[in-house]
């Protein structure tokens, strides 16, 4: 026997001996519609079976005369059930429809949060982005054995790509949700663009890693990365925010990583010295040496320069890395923290 019919038929034969009563069964039929009427968004299954047997434990109450005021609390009691379960289960096949269409498309995993259980200390307000949404949906997306490739050109090849597929499966499902449910929806960045100022420099609009998180993809690790149950490190993650209100999943209570510090011994700019945070300038200045910064660094060089030496720096292999960093949006050098992770090797 379940704990929640424990509990209810506990208090069923509580109430039965302070009254008094020789056939209590109405009562415990009312009781444990009030206690369904409480619990009716985890109760579906039980709802769906009172509501079935209404007219029998209706019927019940009155050949048990217990007048016709409670006999009304009874019929009201199914009636909002009814009504709450056909409301339930609208929702659940809404969800269940679009987390198919999610997965039909590729993606290898979908989680779906409340807004309010999204919480990114850094990250803007959910409000900022879309006025009203009620949901985060969070993708999820193998990495390609790309990323373990001695070859940084290979590597950030196999990225681009999933990077490009990631867009491609968010701009569907948003028109998804647009015809199908008649939804406000919005795609969130996989990380840029993003509004830049000096006070937050480096940190992106929205955390896809807390959305995948409050969604139940996966759990924080030492390199404060998101750890799926499966794919383990490896995995890119995408969003959309949408005013459709749909049940969350379940967060991931389990810790995921096993606490190895293969990815503290193997970053190579000691970015992950502390517990809980990523030194973002350690780990830019290795991760994407051509970025803004060497940007920046190339030009006031290029300033202070003769004419000879500015021509010279055109041909230079810093200058055309800088080029080709600028055409990708941001060129990685290192996926070390990804592909030191074993968490989830073992099941490929």
């Amino acid at each position: 026997m379940s704990n929640c019919c424990r509990n209810w038929r506990r208090l069923c034969l509580e109430v039965g001996k302070v009254y008094h009563l020789k056939h209590f069964g109405a009562i415990r039929c009312f009781i444990l519609l009030k206690y369904m009427y409480i619990h009716i968004v985890e109760s579906v299954a039980a709802a769906k079976i009172l509501h079935h047997k209404r007219h029998t434990i209706v019927a019940e109450a009155e050949r048990y005369s217990l007048g016709k005021k409670l006999a009304a609390k009874v019929r009201g009691t199914f009636f909002v059930i009814g009504r709450l379960e056909g409301l339930n289960r609208r929702k659940y096949m809404m969800k269940e429809k679009i987390r198919k269409y999610v997965l039909d498309l590729g993606v290898d995993d979908v989680g779906f949060a409340k807004v309010e259980d999204y919480h990114s200390p850094k990250s803007f307000a959910i409000e900022k982005f879309l006025p009203g949404a009620k949901t985060i949906i969070s993708l999820a997306f193998q990495e390609l054995d790309s990323c373990e490739s001695p070859s940084v050109t290979i590597a950030m090849n196999g990225r681009l790509d999933m990077n490009y597929f990631q867009r491609s499966c968010s701009y569907q499902i948003n028109r998804f949700l647009k015809r199908e449910f008649q939804a406000k929806t919005v795609d969130m960045p996989y990380s840029s663009p993003m509004e830049q100022s000096r006070e937050r420099m480096g940190v992106a609009d929205f955390s896809q890693r807390h959305a995948a998180v409050a969604a139940g993809l996966g759990t924080f690790g030492r390199h404060n990365l998101v750890i799926h149950p499966r794919f383990g490190t490896r995995i890119g993650l995408a969003a959309l925010i949408t005013d459709l209100e749909l049940e969350p999943d379940e967060k991931i209570e389990q810790d995921l990583c096993i606490h190895c510090d293969l990815c503290v011994k193997n970053c190579p700019g000691d970015a992950l010295g502390e517990i809980g945070k990523t030194d973002i300038a350690r780990c830019i200045k290795h991760s994407q040496p051509y970025g803004l910064r060497s940007d920046i660094g190339f030009w006031q060089q290029f300033a202070g320069s003769s004419p000879e030496e500015q021509k010279k720096m055109f041909v230079d292999e810093k200058y055309w890395r800088i080029q080709q960093a600028h055409s990708i949006g941001m060129q990685y050098y290192c996926f070390n923290c990804i592909k030191s992770c074993p968490v989830g090797l073992a099941r490929k």
